[in-house]
């Protein structure tokens, strides 16, 4: 089971890399930098994209949790510090966004989230590969 998981979470990782990396390097390309409106949505996007994956991911570690070793509990601790960091500040993007207040900052702010969200996943990933 644990295997599965980690491949699972392993498949993510790489997924998400090139799978949003890659395309949002071009759309930033493609997208005028003063067109907030077109940059907050494809922020938006990639964000909430791979807050979708992460999600399972973190439910799958709180079923870990209770059996985990301090070091593993460590990690899906800090996964889950990040993971919530990052909801926090999505829903006060997704807040700004239904109001129709685009900006460089929202912008910023979604893209930092989506960081986070990766963080997060990352620290998954360390915490299903340890026994």
């Amino acid at each position: 089971m644990r295997k599965v998981i980690l491949f699972s979470v392993l498949a993510f990782v790489v997924v998400m890399v090139l799978g949003v990396a890659l395309p949002a390097m071009a759309q930033g390309e493609a997208i005028g930098r003063t067109d907030y409106k077109a940059l907050c949505e494809e922020a938006y996007k990639n964000a909430k994209q791979t807050r979708d994956i992460v999600a399972g991911v973190a439910e799958k570690l709180k079923k870990l949790l209770p059996n985990a070793s301090e070091l593993q509990a460590n990690e899906i601790n800090d996964a889950m510090f990040w993971f919530n960091k990052a909801e926090e500040l999505f829903n006060k993007c997704k807040e700004k966004m239904d109001k129709g207040e685009y900006s460089k900052e929202l912008s910023i702010d979604l893209n930092q989230a989506w960081q986070w969200y990766i963080k997060a996943g990352s620290a998954g990933v360390r915490a299903t590969m340890m026994e």
